[in-house]
């Protein structure tokens, strides 16, 4: 206190001649005062709950079937009081899954209430499954020794790691680009055969529409980061106007991950000559030879020729069998 007082005593000398205090007065700077009274404050700094002051309120996150990002998830903390949650700091995580929130203040003791909850809880967004924990914490504050400085201590009431996972759907259906074209004449529905190969085993076999589609059942892949080698080729068959294309073609399927939940897979054509990506099995149709008979004289003479030999022979066998049914 910086106050200043001024006491004055009156003395005066009594019967006995001796000096006497009759009366005392006493001023705060110019204003009269009853008493002398030195007020001072004790006013301890703030209790500052921190990753400086190394008790920061932190939680963990975890994730599962893939890689975490630094700030990929947020998390909010929320001061209750009583049936209320008042949001006061907001917080993402680094890399290595830390979540730290503050500074957060506390300027007087007492035991303070707290609850860390995560952005999204419950739900499924591309591919990552969020977990719906909520952490309590609570900070008490204390001024031990009264050194000017107010202390907190910060708890947890059960395990703070938040535990999400990631998983892709399967890609499903992809086809194989397989295409027939035949040369010289139309082409018919379900005319020509081909064969589809995994590993050198047969696993699907199909034929041709109208239009040349080769369509083989949809393929499935559930894993991510692999590539799938397939062979088509045709089934030759024993139409001898048609020249068969012996052409075998490599496919490969390349499955990644999207990082949004979904697998994907392109698809190559390795021996694809056109650059369109698509195996296309090309066949050719010739006309067959019709045989017209020879009409000149020569010729005419010598079926004439053949033709009466026959009709003698044909008389002589009748002319016999008579002769043998009379005997």
């Amino acid at each position: 206190d910086t106050s200043v007082y001024t006491v004055t005593y009156t003395v005066e000398l009594n019967e006995n001649n001796a000096l006497e205090v009759v009366s005392t007065t006493i001023t705060k700077g110019d204003t009269p005062a009853d008493a002398i009274v030195f007020t001072n404050s004790y006013d301890p700094d703030p209790a500052v709950v921190s990753e400086g002051t190394g008790n920061a309120i932190s939680v963990n996150k975890t994730l599962t079937g893939r890689e975490l990002k630094a700030d990929e998830f947020t998390f909010d903390l929320y001061w209750v009081e009583g049936d209320k949650e008042v949001l006061i700091d907001t917080a993402t995580n680094d890399a290595d899954g830390n979540v730290v929130f503050g500074p957060v203040e506390h300027a007087s003791t007492g035991v303070w209430n707290y609850v860390v909850k995560e952005r999204g809880a419950g739900n499924t967004v591309d591919g990552v499954t969020y977990d719906t924990s909520v952490v309590d914490v609570t900070v008490k504050v204390t001024d031990e020794g009264y050194d000017g400085k107010l202390d907190a201590t910060v708890e947890y009431s059960q395990d703070r790691t938040f535990e999400n996972s990631y998983e892709a759907k399967d890609v499903t259906d992809v086809i194989l680009p397989v295409k027939k074209e035949l040369a010289n004449r139309e082409l018919r529905d379900g005319e020509f055969s081909f064969e589809l190969y995994q590993d050198g085993k047969l696993i699907d076999t199909t034929t041709n529409d109208v239009n040349g589609d080769v369509r083989f059942k949809g393929l499935t892949f559930t894993e991510a980061d692999q590539t799938v080698t397939y062979t088509v080729k045709e089934v030759k068959g024993t139409d001898k106007t048609v020249t068969y294309d012996d052409t075998v073609y490599e496919i490969k399927v390349s499955v990644t991950d999207n990082l949004k939940g979904q697998l994907e897979a392109k698809v190559e054509v390795v021996n694809d000559e056109d650059g369109d990506n698509v195996a296309t099995f090309s066949n050719t149709y010739t006309e067959p030879e019709i045989l017209v008979p020879d009409t000149s004289d020569n010729n005419i003479t010598l079926l004439v020729s053949i033709a009466a030999a026959c009709a003698t022979g044909l008389m002589i066998t009748l002319i016999l069998k008579r002769k043998i049914r009379h005997n």
